[in-house]
């Protein structure tokens, strides 16, 4: 029977103002709701994650493309852009794939062409930290989890093969995924700058 085993890569704040999932680093004094989504590929099993509102995460298939999710939370729901991600992780805008209105509990789905994603509105959070500055060296702000030929980046992803949370730029339900070795591992792909990867299997 094959073992689950995810790819997980933690970003770092320092040095690092601007990254293709769209995360960056806020002021401490700007505190955004989080807003959780349930996201499933193709039918595959789901996947969450967590993302601070106005910020944008992103998910993709290994060798075909990414699509970018932003949240704005609005009075009873959220209106999430999602864009099809420019190859190479290049600073551009992407392709607007869907504007779309949902209220909690709803699902909607977008083709993107390579994938149909399927996105629930599960959740909304206040933001919370463990205190420390993500400003400084150390606190990641994003962490990208691959698995099975998936990756979803974002300040906090649960899939079937593990999860990682940065809990400075998130709400982390436990201890965050901690990184040793400096370095991408290649089935995960789109993060190219400032880097910790770590791997934990299920």
């Amino acid at each position: 029977m094959r073992t689950p085993f995810a790819v997980v890569l933690l970003i770092f704040a320092a040095g690092l103002p601007h990254h293709p999932s769209g995360l960056s680093p806020q002021a401490p004094a700007e505190r955004p709701p989080v807003v959780g989504l349930r996201l499933s590929i193709d039918g595959r099993s789901p996947s969450r994650i967590r993302i601070p509102a106005g910020q944008q995460a992103t998910t993709g298939l290994v060798g075909k493309g990414a699509v970018g999710m932003t949240p704005f939370v609005r009075e009873s729901w959220i209106e999430l852009v999602v864009v099809r991600l420019p190859e190479g992780g290049e600073a551009e805008p992407g392709e607007e794939l869907a504007r779309l209105e949902l209220r909690l509990g709803e699902i909607a789905q977008v083709d993107a062409g390579f994938m149909r994603l399927e996105i629930e509105w599960i959740e909304l959070l206040p933001r919370t930290t463990d205190g420390a500055d993500e400003t400084t060296q150390g606190p990641c702000v994003i962490c990208c989890v691959g698995c099975e030929g998936e990756w979803q980046c974002s300040c906090w992803v649960e899939t079937p093969c593990g999860g990682c949370c940065c809990p400075n730029a998130c709400a982390c339900p436990g201890a965050s995924t901690a990184g040793s070795d400096t370095g991408a591992p290649g089935q995960a792909g789109p993060p190219p700058a400032s880097l910790c990867a770590a791997s934990s299997g299920g």
